[in-house]
């Protein structure tokens, strides 16, 4: 008998296969693996194949694809490593070079997400220091709970307010989905209240206040 091997025939884009998250966390890196084949599924494996990467709708600022070895499988892939900041959806395209052709399920569309929550960004509604008491207020305290980029957060555990008011002082917890307490403040009040934000014990961005009531 005769024995023929059959190459792969070159890499074919549209056929290549791909793993992508599909959700990242703001500040962790994220993969975008390709799987080449040829025109027929066959698995390619070939050096001078190239790929590269992009954000968004214009090819500007590209990634080259680094070439690695799966382990498990044997064979080689390539991987696309980023990183971003802002919570959004991101769209990734990825091209094959010597073609410039993008591989199927190309732009991949990853949806960054805020990491966990920090006392330094997170910030609090109180814009001045005065508080006008001729009527009665409904005072209300909120909290904007935020990550270490600054994305806002829309669940989160461990936001406080403590409340002081002579010798009487009160904590609160600010729970989702507002993050907020409404202090009711009687009509004449003539002092000062101090006002503490805290997460898991720490001051968040510009607390405590001192709120002067006149």
């Amino acid at each position: 008998p005769f024995t023929v091997t059959i190459d792969a025939a070159v890499t074919n884009p549209l056929r290549c296969t791909s793993l992508s998250p599909g959700s990242a966390i703001a500040g962790e890196e994220f993969e975008i693996t390709i799987q080449t084949f040829d025109a027929y599924n066959n698995p390619t494996d070939y050096e001078d194949d190239e790929f590269v990467g992009w954000y968004g709708r214009a090819e500007e600022e590209t990634i080259e694809l680094i070439r690695v070895l799966n382990q498990n499988t044997s064979s080689f892939e390539f991987i696309l490593k980023g990183t971003k900041t802002i919570a959004e959806i991101n769209l990734i395209h990825v091209k094959h070079n010597e073609t410039g052709i993008e591989v199927a399920n190309s732009p991949f569309a990853i949806r960054v997400v805020p990491g966990s929550a920090n006392a330094s960004t997170s910030y609090h509604n109180l814009e001045t220091d005065t508080l006008d008491t001729s009527n009665k207020v409904d005072f209300l305290l909120q909290v904007y709970p935020a990550d270490e980029y600054n994305n806002l957060i829309t669940s989160a555990t461990g936001y406080t307010v403590t409340i002081k008011r002579g010798s009487n002082e009160e904590t609160f917890d600010l729970k989702a989905p507002s993050f907020s307490y409404t202090l009711p403040v009687e009509k004449s009040f003539d002092g000062k209240i101090a006002v503490s934000f805290m997460y898991n014990g720490e001051h968040i961005k510009n607390s405590p206040m001192r709120i002067i009531c006149a």
